[in-house]
């Protein structure tokens, strides 16, 4: 008969379908599940993240920073924290490798300058001592200049066309003078003492400093202060002399209102900026900066250099990391004719 398989299929198809039905029904009544809990939560499965170390490049220069000292009594300042961590060690022109800025600070001498008269242009003139912590002295009660000093200064300015030659004079005490002379010779050195010895009727005690001929770019240039060879900034050091992988520590003042800019120039010539290592504060700029030799020791310093200008010299970013000669070439189109310029140096065993 026609459609008779398809009508036992179909109630074939039935009849299963309701077994079904009836045994999920019956298990539902057996098993008695909650519908309403929330699935079962799979457990996390911990995702690593493998970051590799990245070594410094060794020929990486630390970005090229000078701070001058203010009186020693300003030692018992409270010292800042600087949030600055971590181990890179950055390589400073082959020659010195600054590390990160540590905290705290000592202050000593470095020259003796405060004690000096600032003699302006007209020999014999007094001119206001500069500093944020000295004041303006008028005709009543300044001091007269001390005859041996101008007798000095006269000498140093009659030098002024040496090639490499910087003079820095100093009074230690009321009878006694140092000169602090730094050069690329030391004949030089030897022949302005043997001029001071014939003309200057008081004795004066020598502090020679030697540096690398790459360096006398910035002797010219610290020579351009109005005041020399009185600067117009202090730098005072903890200690000239330092050991590979200590801290050399020290202030600027004598630039109140103005911006410092703080340049180590190695002795082989490479000027680095030491903004990185300086700290602001109302009494001066101070800086830490841990430095480390590399290769064998030689005679020579390293020079350091603070600038008061009224913003930051773009020469300064344009030209950090080059040679002196080229540095010192650009750097007077920023600060004019009459910087005002600070001078130190620090020898590292």
């Amino acid at each position: 008969m026609i459609g008779a398989g398809d009508w036992k299929r179909g109630w074939t198809q039935a009849a299963i379908a309701s077994v079904l039905l009836h045994a999920t029904a019956v298990a539902a009544l057996v098993w008695e599940p909650d519908f309403s809990a929330p699935p079962p939560v799979q457990p996390a499965t911990p995702i690593t993240l493998e970051i590799s170390s990245i070594s410094p490049d060794p020929g990486m220069t630390a970005p090229p920073v000078l701070t001058s000292v203010t009186a020693p009594e300003m030692l018992t300042d409270p010292q800042p924290e600087n949030g600055s961590g971590g181990g890179v060690e950055q390589s400073f022109g082959g020659v010195l490798t600054p590390v990160q800025p540590d905290e705290g600070l000592t202050i000593s001498g470095n020259m003796v300058t405060a004690a000096l008269p600032n003699i302006a242009a007209g020999h014999g003139e007094t001119a206001p001592p500069s500093g944020p912590t000295v004041p303006l002295e008028t005709p009543e009660n300044a001091p007269p200049a001390d005859p041996r000093v101008v007798e000095l200064f006269d000498l140093i300015r009659d030098r002024l066309t040496e090639p490499c030659l910087l003079a820095l004079p100093a009074l230690l005490g009321e009878d006694q003078i140092q000169l602090g002379v730094m050069a690329a010779d030391d004949r030089q050195i030897s022949g302005l003492m043997r001029e001071i010895a014939d003309q200057v009727q008081t004795q004066v005690q020598e502090h020679a400093v030697l540096l690398d001929n790459r360096q006398c770019p910035a002797l010219v240039f610290a020579r351009r202060d109005p005041g020399y060879p009185v600067p117009g900034l202090s730098i005072q050091l903890e200690t000239q002399d330092i050991a590979s992988g200590s801290d050399l520590r020290g202030r600027i003042s004598g630039g109140t209102g103005l911006y410092t800019t703080l340049l180590l120039i190695d002795d082989n010539g490479t000027v680095h900026d030491l903004r990185p290592f300086m700290i602001g504060s109302a009494s001066g700029s101070r800086f830490s900066i841990p430095v480390a030799r590399l290769g064998e020791a030689r005679d020579t310093h390293q020079l350091i250099l603070a600038i008061a200008s009224p913003s930051r010299p773009d020469a300064v970013s344009r030209h950090a990391g080059e040679l002196a000669e080229d540095f010192f070439a650009a750097l007077p189109r920023d600060t004019g004719d009459r910087p005002r310029v600070g001078v130190a140096s620090v020898y590292v065993r």
